[in-house]
Parts: structure tokens; C-alpha cells; sequence
């Protein structure tokens, strides 16, 4: 790994079983490396709630404020809707209830003193996996092109596009993970947990 002290991370909700097992199904139908992805131990399904580059020097602190947020927070119920193809990716679409828009944007707003924006490109992804420059674009412009009004919550699914009615699918979100990005923007690298006990 070449030094640097900036990280490409995801503040995320990981999936309970149920839905993992939903998603990974989907994820097959998909293009496989090189030119996509498979679920596995890791390349963890996930819904995004925050990314950003990071020193690796603020995690401790990082990882406090987080602490701080979650600590009293009530698991999630949240619902999936229908599935997409925006652009390269194939995603399956979460209900934005006012809870999980809430909770966005108080992330967001604690996570605002530890964004960097400069010297993005030497930042480290996970290991072994060379990020393309459409993730570095997408995790530099993430708070300003995809979050708070633009949040659009989502699982991706992989890469290519499934033509499929899909159930909408109940679940509750009991863990937030802080993770080591991939390419594709994959969560590989889990760097922390927290339960949502409230």
C-alpha cells in the first residue's frame, strides 16, 4: 500500500441477512470482475449514507463523533422499492423516510470538519483494487452532487442492468459501518461498527 494519509471511505447501513441473501441473488445476474463485482466477505451490500476522503490521522476522532450520533439512535425501518439502471450500475431503490433523511443529514453535518478535498487522487482505496476515475469523482462530488436534498438512498447491486419486477422488501437497519472503499465504490475494508439500539 502506497503511504499517503488520505482514505476513501463509506459511512454506510449494512444489510440484515434476509435481504443480503435477496441482494446477492441479483448481484449474480450481473458482470463479474473484471468488469463488475460479486457480493462476498468482502464487497459488503450496503446503503450509503455519507462518503468522503479522509485522514487517516481523524479516524479516531471520526469514529467519536459518529459514536456520539448512533449511541441513542433507533434501528431503521425502511423498505426497497424497484430496481434501476441510472447509469452503469444496477441499483435497488430504498424509501426515504423522514427518519433516514434525518439521519443523513445529521451525518453529513458531523462529518463536514474531516472532509479533504486536495490531493484526492493519492488517496489509498482498499487493497488490491485500483480505483477508476469515476469513483474518485464520485466520492470527491459526493456532498455536493448526491447528498442531503439530491440523497437518493440505494443498494447497488453491480454492474449491467436487470430487467425484473422485484417485491418491495421490509427491513430493519441495525448497524452502521464505517468502510474502506473499492472500486466501484464497493465497501471492502470494515474499519468500524456501530448497533443502532436506541
Amino acid at each position: 500500500m502506497p503511504h499517503t494519509s488520505l482514505l476513501a471511505v463509506d459511512l454506510a447501513l449494512l444489510l440484515p441477512p434476509l435481504l443480503t441473501h435477496s441482494v446477492t441473488k441479483l448481484n449474480r445476474r450481473l458482470k463479474p470482475p473484471p468488469e463488475g463485482f460479486l457480493f462476498d466477505l468482502d464487497h459488503l451490500p450496503h446503503l450509503t449514507l455519507a462518503q468522503q476522503f479522509v485522514r487517516e490521522t481523524d479516524l479516531e476522532a471520526l469514529n467519536s463523533i459518529i459514536e456520539q450520533r448512533i449511541q441513542r439512535h433507533l434501528p431503521l425501518h425502511l423498505q426497497t422499492t424497484h430496481l434501476s439502471s441510472p447509469r452503469t450500475a444496477c441499483t435497488l431503490g430504498v424509501t426515504l423516510s423522514p427518519e433516514l433523511m434525518t439521519f443523513h443529514r445529521q451525518l453529513m453535518t458531523d462529518l463536514l470538519p474531516f472532509v479533504v478535498t486536495t490531493n484526492i487522487h493519492n488517496a489509498v482505496w482498499a487493497n488490491p483494487d485500483t480505483p477508476r476515475p469515476a469513483d474518485i469523482e464520485w466520492v470527491s462530488k459526493f456532498r455536493q452532487n448526491f447528498a442531503f436534498e439530491n440523497f437518493e438512498p440505494h443498494v447497488t447491486l453491480g454492474i449491467g442492468s436487470i430487467e425484473t419486477f422485484v417485491e418491495p422488501e421490509h427491513f430493519v437497519a441495525t448497524t452502521v459501518a464505517l468502510c474502506h472503499l473499492g472500486r466501484f465504490c464497493t465497501c471492502r475494508r470494515v474499519l468500524k461498527t456501530w448497533e443502532l439500539k436506541g
